[in-house]
């Protein structure tokens, strides 16, 4: 079941999640999800949550930045990512956005194998200042 959430439901799960090595806190997700649009989303089993997905109106009144999300290792290969990504483009077409981007790290080819398979496009790149990590930014067209 996807359902709306809170931020302080996404802090365990992202606990969980191994991708994650350093998180942001509660107040950086506080700070980005509430300055603006947004939406969180939680992916729940027997009640459970085991996955996420939130995003924010980055830049454009026409495109939703979908910035975390991720479901707990156990729980992968079940469709849960794909029914968080459904929601979230049935939301931001109910607010009228017309586009969903986001950014991965080269490294986590399945996010980009996933991203590609749901219809997003690889849209620019760009190397991270601090890291030397090559971010790809992917966008999808809402229809």
């Amino acid at each position: 079941m996807i359902r709306k959430g809170e931020i302080d439901e996404i802090l365990p799960i992202i606990e969980g999640i191994p991708e994650f090595k350093s998180p942001y806190s509660k107040e950086e997700f506080t700070k980005r999800l509430s300055a603006t649009k947004s939406v969180v989303l939680i992916a729940e089993d027997d009640g459970k949550p085991v996955g996420f997905k939130c995003g924010y109106q980055r830049n454009s009144n026409a495109s939703f930045y979908s910035w975390m999300g991720g479901v707990l290792p156990e729980f992968r290969g079940m469709g849960i990512a794909a029914a968080l990504l459904k929601e979230m483009e049935l939301w931001c077409r109910s607010k009228g956005y017309r586009y969903l981007t986001f950014k991965t790290l080269n490294e986590h080819k399945s996010m980009l194998i996933f991203a590609l398979k749901y219809g997003f496009e690889i849209i620019d790149t760009e190397r991270s200042s601090k890291d030397e990590r090559i971010r790809i930014w992917l966008r999808k067209q809402l229809k």
